[in-house]
């Protein structure tokens, strides 16, 4: 039996857009619930669908939107690693702490780490804007696995 969906082509926009700012590696789940994470605000019965897919059909989604970002012509090389001083992990570490008692969302997880920081560190709270999607994603998992991502 084959794995499909079918998205109406507003819902797969949606996705397609969500996708773009979102880690393709990693866990199937781990994307699954970035990804309904990611479409929540915009999309709420969208993201229900995709919280509520099978394994298998998280894989075939993930898959193809693989294949679609591959497909995209690459403006640069993969994005440069963002090392962080061990005093830079330690502020991100305490930072996630906080907000992750309120919102665990990794789509948001950039933009509230950022302004947690930005009044006491205003450089890393720059550094850490300028991170890319995929940067922000290995950053948030590398934090919630308590894996240092130092310099």
């Amino acid at each position: 039996m084959s794995n499909y969906l079918r998205f109406t082509p507003d819902e797969f926009q949606a996705l397609r857009l969500a996708c773009r700012s979102l880690s393709l590696t990693g866990p199937f789940s781990a994307f699954q619930q970035t990804l309904a994470c990611a479409l929540r605000s915009s999309h709420p019965l969208l993201a229900r669908r995709i919280g509520r897919l099978s394994k298998a059909r998280v894989r075939t989604l993930r898959l193809h939107m693989d294949g679609q970002q591959s497909n995209r012509p690459a403006n640069s090389e993969a994005s440069p690693r963002c090392d962080l001083s061990i005093r830079e992990w330690k502020t991100v570490s305490q930072a996630c702490a906080v907000i992750w008692l309120s919102d665990d969302c990794p789509h948001s997880f950039q933009g509230r780490l950022v302004g947690e920081v930005e009044e006491t560190e205003p450089a890393l709270a720059e550094k850490l804007g300028r991170l890319d999607a995929g940067q922000a994603a290995t950053l948030y998992h590398r934090v919630k696995k308590g894996k240092r991502w130092c310099s």
